[in-house]
């Protein structure tokens, strides 16, 4: 039998040997704790880090593709102004071509044969259109291909040529060179390679 000491000896050793075990069990417990609060701060950081890089991400496609439009749409202006400004220098040196033709000799000749040309679809009597300053033009190219006809003045037409009504027939012909620079222009508009496209 073991006396007291040995009896207090071993008690002291079971408890501290209860105690080292409950003291390993505890620190394994904290680490693992700690380990798992750690991971949960962890992975709420790096949520809260990518919410915010999106946020961000977003923010800079956001102002990008709003600066990029305002880009586009201040290009596009540019280019449109850039455009007619050339269109209209070449409508600008064809009025003054247009001018010079009408006041050469070839003018009263190229009257007579639109004329010509349209009073092959009339019926009868037609009534002339032309500028104040074509009228007796106009009136002698008439005369001289027989056509019963009136002249009037018509402040519509600014470049030249004529326009004839065919009242019999209900039927107007337009061979102005102000009609015929305007489909120029629309022709020069799709075909010149000044479109735009952005």
């Amino acid at each position: 039998m073991l006396n007291q000491d040995e009896q207090i000896a071993l008690f002291v050793e079971a408890i501290n040997k209860d105690a080292e075990k409950l003291c390993k069990k505890i620190d394994k417990e904290t680490k693992q704790l700690y380990a798992s609060e750690v991971e949960k701060l962890r992975r709420k950081a790096e949520e809260k880090m990518l919410q915010r890089i999106n946020y961000y991400k977003n923010e800079t496609e956001t102002d990008f593709n709003k600066n990029l439009a305002l880009d586009k749409t201040a290009n596009r202006q540019l280019l449109c102004d850039k455009r007619n400004e050339i269109t209209q220098k070449v409508f600008a040196l064809v009025r003054e071509e247009i001018s010079a033709f009408t006041e050469g000799d070839g003018y009263a000749e190229f009257l007579e044969e639109s004329l010509k040309s349209i009073c092959g679809y009339t019926c009868g009597a037609v009534e002339i259109f032309a500028r104040g300053a074509d009228t007796e033009k106009v009136k002698a190219a008439a005369e001289r291909l027989g056509i019963e006809y009136t002249v009037s003045a018509d402040e519509g037409i600014a470049l030249g040529g004529i326009r004839v009504a065919d009242r019999s027939a209900n039927k107007i012909f337009d061979d102005t060179l102000d009609l015929r620079i305007q489909e120029q222009r629309e022709w020069f508009l799709l075909n010149s390679s000044l479109g735009i496209n952005i």
